[in-house]
């Protein structure tokens, strides 16, 4: 499910400033993002991975993506991920005071002089709530994602182009095994389609029971 988020960076100051993410998940998927971003592609240069992040508004934060142009994501920033093709002025404001943005759950802010993430929570009364606080250093770098094996049962996370025949939610059977290297699964869903998930692409599936001779779970989506 998408669990809109705000992104950004705590200043000097002590407001915030911060841009919008579409696809955010849980804050266990979005601060272990941050982390590769920061450490691969950024080479742990906190300054240049806050330019960044606060330079649009994201579809979804994606390391490992690649250049690919389609109808739905327009923008891919190399080693960054998926951008908006329309912006909204960053959304800025004192933690204390600011109101909660628009259906936002999440607020990742990045903390540039103490190399940490912190995550607040939306609360019920539109405030913002500290969840808690991650160095951006801390632990290994997250483990490769579980390649899909056939006979895994999967479901719909999120599409890239929303004209397809399926919706967040459908469930179907991978095909085939998913080749070392390839970003492509091939899955029979239930009402008897065969169509293929291009996860680095914009489409997104998740484990939901693995194949009977597959001994480890895991999840990808891209």
């Amino acid at each position: 499910m998408s669990e809109p988020a705000l992104v950004g960076v705590i200043n000097a100051d002590g407001t915030f400033t911060a841009r919008y993410l579409h696809w955010a998940g849980t804050p266990t998927d979005t601060v272990a993002a941050l982390r590769t971003i920061w450490a691969d592609h950024f080479g742990r240069d906190t300054a240049a991975l806050t330019v960044a992040l606060l330079d649009r508004d994201w579809d979804r934060l994606c390391p490992a993506c690649r250049h690919c142009q389609t109808k739905a994501i327009p923008v891919t920033v190399t080693g960054v991920g998926h951008a908006l093709a329309a912006a909204q002025p960053p959304v800025q404001g004192r933690i204390a005071t600011a109101e909660r943005h628009g259906y936002t759950e999440w607020m990742y802010l990045i903390d540039d002089e103490a190399r940490t993430v912190r995550v607040y929570e939306a609360t019920v009364h539109d405030r913002w709530l500290l969840h808690s606080e991650h160095p951006l250093s801390h632990g290994a770098p997250p483990a490769t994602a579980r390649r899909y094996r056939r006979g895994d049962r999967v479901a719909v996370e999120y599409l890239d182009d929303p004209d397809e025949p399926l919706r967040p939610g459908d469930q179907g059977t991978v095909m085939r095994d998913q080749p070392p290297g390839s970003h492509t699964v091939t899955v029979v869903w239930d009402d008897g389609t065969i169509l293929s998930m291009l996860l680095d692409c914009g489409d997104g599936i998740r484990l939901l029971t693995p194949s009977p001779d597959a001994t480890t779970p895991g999840e990808q989506s891209r």
